[in-house]
């Protein structure tokens, strides 16, 4: 994604979001806002930067997506330690584990 590429709305998911220009708004000209569920922030900017990363900052998102990306982290390295060492081979916890990560990742683990 680029700097002046728009995340979709965060309410309806919609990718037709624009930037508003209000030139006479004395909080600042820019937001940025969906056309298809009419939702828009009520904060203003002064330029199309902070306008774009105003509405493309969505930490609770950012955070989940760190979270998940740790998980796939931990089930890689546990399902490399019990194919690599042998550790307990409990066929239910390897197959649970490389469901899980599947399911997040998309992606299959690397049998040694």
């Amino acid at each position: 994604m680029t700097s002046d590429e728009l995340k979709p709305c965060p309410k309806c998911k919609s990718s037709d979001v624009a930037i508003e220009i209000w030139p006479d708004n004395p909080l600042g000209p820019l937001r940025v806002g969906c056309k298809a569920c009419q939702y828009s922030p009520d904060w203003w900017e002064n330029t199309r930067e902070e306008a774009v990363e105003y509405w493309n900052t969505r930490p609770i998102e950012d955070a989940l997506r760190s979270e998940i990306e740790l998980l796939v982290k931990a089930a890689r390295y546990l399902l490399n330690n019990i194919y690599e060492f042998g550790a307990p081979t409990d066929s239910v916890i390897i197959e649970a584990v490389e469901d899980a990560l599947s399911k997040v990742s998309h992606e299959q683990p690397q049998k040694s």
